[in-house]
């Protein structure tokens, strides 16, 4: 019966309503009867008595009437989460209360962006990777160097390019990066211990030099193909990371009082700095006219994800500040009270975590559709495709000066053949 009537919704009304608005008014419903149940004894009983049969037809409608009403709810109120949402990015909170809240958020990111910039600094002092064949070609000089000696001259060397080698192993084991001082020492060592002794076991004179041959001939084939490329693939990786993380949660000019407001500030950034492309003003109508129907599922997916999260997240704050109320009236049960000062909180900031890892997912979406899909606007709007990217940042530039400050420039229109 109940998914008979889940689909019933479904199909009148959607499954971005179902999911992001009524789900949530559902639950927080039925954790206001549970939580009534629990605290008082007349509304316990009510409940046990009046849903001991579920199977009778007065008791599914009594169930249908509930879902029903709250569904009635949850539509009325659908305008309320584009305004919370809007909330969250604490644009107009006031001063007293922002400036803080930016400075911290300043402070975060600025050390962000000081990690990433040691590891970037890291990353300059260690051979490009076009710089790697150079060394391996130096390295092999060395190698046909000793080979000419037809002996082990200096087997402490050997011994010494080991001990910086099994550093380096160490380091990849727990994989850590590798600093330019440890490359450089593993790279003299080495140098030194094929420059000095004979890598080539056919060559040697003497057979009892031979497991030290091998040795040193592995030392060099192990550092070539593996500790060097790790060393630079790891702190170019590491830098890459950090840049990411930066790009995703901040922007370079704007920073906004709310984690949430970081987050979108940083999704208006990166239309901005590649395209030119005003967020605000262009996304709600790319999202109409966008032509790839599987992105669109995902768009949607992840945006019903947001505001499922956002809903949740006001509705459990709400709830705690509805019964604290009530139980400062009524209350009597330290079980309840237990849960709306303990455990309502924990799940507030649970939610608010929801939220932002959520629209974070949402917003590599949004990058993603932006990317691939945003000449779709263009050909909407009837004009032509740009040829370079200046063409391009020129022409989103003016659709939305035109779209959505009023600007009354002349527009050419392109005419489909």
């Amino acid at each position: 019966m109940l998914a008979q009537v889940f689909n019933t919704l479904d199909s009148w009304l959607g499954r971005q309503f179902l999911f992001a608005r009524y789900f949530p008014w559902l639950l927080f419903v039925a954790a206001n009867i549970a939580l009534a149940a629990t605290e008082f004894p007349a509304v316990r009983e009510f409940v046990i008595s009046e849903y001991q049969d579920v199977s009778t037809s007065e008791k599914l409608i009594d169930i249908f009437a509930l879902l029903f009403c709250t569904a009635v709810i949850a539509f009325v109120l659908s305008p309320v989460t584009p305004v919370i949402t809007k909330m969250l990015e604490g644009p107009n909170l006031p001063s007293w209360l922002a400036e803080p809240l930016v400075l911290r958020h300043v402070i975060e990111r600025d050390n962000v962006l000081k990690k990433r910039s040691g590891f970037f600094a890291a990353l300059v002092e260690l051979p490009e990777k076009n710089g790697i064949k150079p060394i391996l070609q130096k390295i092999e000089k060395n190698r046909l160097r000793g080979e000419v000696l037809m002996s082990l001259v200096d087997e402490d060397a050997i011994d010494e390019a080991e001990a910086k080698m099994r550093s380096l192993r160490r380091l990849r084991l727990v994989n850590r990066p590798v600093t330019n001082v440890d490359l450089q020492e593993a790279i003299e060592a080495l140098e030194l211990a094929l420059r000095t002794n004979c890598a080539d076991e056919k060559l040697l004179r003497r057979p009892s030099q031979v497991p030290k041959a091998k040795q040193l001939a592995a030392l060099h084939e192990e550092f070539a193909r593996t500790m060097l490329p790790y060393a630079i693939s790891l702190s170019e990786g590491r830098e890459a990371r950090a840049y990411d993380k930066y790009a995703e949660q901040y922007s370079d000019v704007e920073v906004m009082p709310t984690r949430f407001g970081n987050d979108v500030a940083a999704l208006r950034a990166y239309c901005s700095s590649r395209y030119g492309f005003d967020f605000d003003v262009l996304w709600p109508r790319l999202s109409m006219v966008i032509k790839d129907q599987q992105l669109v599922s995902r768009l949607e997916s992840s945006k019903t994800q947001v505001d499922f999260s956002i809903l949740c997240m006001t509705l459990t704050s709400l709830f705690t500040v509805v019964w604290l109320v009530v139980l400062a009236i009524y209350g009597k049960s330290l079980l309840t009270v237990a849960i709306v000062t303990l455990g309502a909180p924990v799940v507030f900031v649970a939610w608010f975590g929801i939220v932002h890892q959520s629209y974070q997912a949402y917003a590599v979406v949004v990058r993603l559709a932006i990317d691939v899909a945003r000449f779709d606007l263009l050909d909407a709007l009837r004009q032509p495709l740009p040829l370079t990217t200046a063409d391009e940042k020129a022409s989103w530039i003016r659709a939305a000066e035109f779209l959505g400050r009023n600007y009354r420039d002349e527009f050419s229109y392109r005419h489909p053949p």
